[in-house]
Parts: C-alpha cells; sequence; structure tokens
C-alpha cells in the first residue's frame, strides 16, 4: 500500500490580549469615596450669628466675607449711628454692593476707594445714594404700580429708578441674592454694582446747601445733626 502522507502541523495561534488583562484585579479602582479623608470632619456651613434685635450695621457686621469694604466705607464716613438706628432713627432700604463689587469698581477705577476714603463729600455721597429713607422689600418693589419706579435716595434730592418686572436698579445694576427679612430699622438688599451716578455726575455732589465744608472727622456726623438722624 502507498503510504499517506503526514499532515504538516500548523502553528499554534498566539492568543490576543483581552482588556482585562490589563487589570490588575488585586488592586481595586479607587471611588469618588476614596479622595475623602474620613479623619477631617466636614463644617457645615453656618449663617452669620446676629445679635438680639439687629440693624443694619450689624447685618454688615456679621458678614466680612461680603460687607467689608462696605462697613469700612461706613466707618470712614461716621455714619455708623445712621445704620445702628442710634440718634432719631430712620427706617432704611440699604443697597449693599459686596466686596467683589467694590473690588471690580476699583479695578475699572483704579484707586477710587482711596480717593472715597479721603473725600468725606463724595463718600458721604455715594453711601446715601445706596439707601431709601424707607423699607422696602422685594415684594413691594415687584408690586408696585408701572408708574412708580423711581424712589427717593437718602442723598437729598436724587432718586433711583428700580424696574419692578426684573428688579433692576437704573439700568445699571440688579437686585440679587436671597431676600432678607427686615432688622430692626431697615432692610438690605445685595446689589450686583456699586451704584456709580454720584461719581458719573459731578453736579450730583454740587450741593453746597448740604455739603458746607467741614473737619474730615465731624463731617458725616454734623450733616446727619442737621437732618435730625442723630443727636
Amino acid at each position: 500500500a502507498t503510504p499517506q502522507p503526514t499532515a504538516t502541523p500548523q502553528p499554534t495561534a498566539t492568543p490576543q490580549p483581552t482588556p482585562s488583562d490589563w487589570i490588575d484585579d488585586p488592586v481595586p479602582s479607587p471611588t469618588a469615596s476614596d479622595w475623602i479623608d474620613d479623619s477631617v470632619p466636614t463644617a457645615a456651613p453656618t449663617w452669620p450669628v446676629l445679635p438680639e434685635n439687629p440693624s443694619l450695621y450689624d447685618e454688615l457686621n456679621a458678614n466680612p466675607f461680603f460687607y467689608s469694604i462696605l462697613k469700612g466705607l461706613v466707618d470712614t464716613a461716621h455714619i455708623q449711628p445712621l445704620l445702628k438706628g442710634e440718634g432719631k432713627p430712620i427706617n432704611l432700604t440699604l443697597f449693599a454692593p459686596s466686596n467683589v463689587q467694590f473690588e471690580q469698581l476699583e479695578a475699572a477705577r483704579p484707586g477710587i476707594l482711596e480717593e472715597l476714603r479721603a473725600d468725606p463729600v463724595k463718600l458721604v455721597g455715594l453711601l446715601t445714594y445706596h439707601m431709601l429713607p424707607e423699607i422696602v422689600t422685594y415684594a413691594e418693589f415687584e408690586a408696585q404700580p408701572h408708574e412708580k419706579e423711581s424712589y427717593a435716595t437718602l442723598y437729598p434730592d436724587e432718586e433711583i429708578k428700580v424696574k419692578r418686572t426684573n428688579l433692576r436698579i437704573n439700568n445699571h445694576a440688579d437686585m440679587v441674592g436671597v431676600p432678607r427679612p427686615p432688622v430692626s430699622n431697615g432692610i438690605l438688599h445685595g446689589v450686583s454694582a456699586v451704584l456709580t451716578k454720584p461719581l458719573d455726575e459731578p453736579d450730583v455732589l454740587d450741593k453746597p446747601t448740604y455739603f458746607a465744608p467741614l473737619d474730615e472727622k465731624t463731617f458725616a456726623h454734623v450733616w446727619f445733626q442737621r437732618q435730625g438722624w442723630v443727636q
């Protein structure tokens, strides 16, 4: 019989690696919890602690992260009694720019904060332009009839406009943040920018009847004495 040819052995195929071959099973992949250091307790956010029957000044003082610059300007202007409700108290609505808004103003106008600190007339004018001599809440702004958009400020003979549809002030700044409840002598509203009309229009500050030259340390106090708001 004729012998049959022997079959040539075929080469054995080399197995291809699979994705699982690259995973080192003994070492588990990290999860989100692996990045948390359990040994350091996470502090719960806290709200500022206000004294009993707080004033607008207390509210600024309790929020240095937001209002340390504004409080510092109030102190420099010596109008703390007004925001503390001392002397002859007056209810106020305070539009309060935060530290961020004052830093933005400083970036746009380098040196403006030092200029304000050195000029009591300009500083008191700017601060009182951010105040209304009445308490007006968010809801009350929104509920005003359309024709009632102008509000007299504490700055003599000057008004601001607040659109009731979007709470925009002077078409320049928005009321921002969570609505706050009134305190003992007024209410504070956060705003998205410093209201700069007293800086942009020099004639706004030209009120000799109200702003006679006075010593810097006594200027604001004497001016508010004239209005009967402090003793």
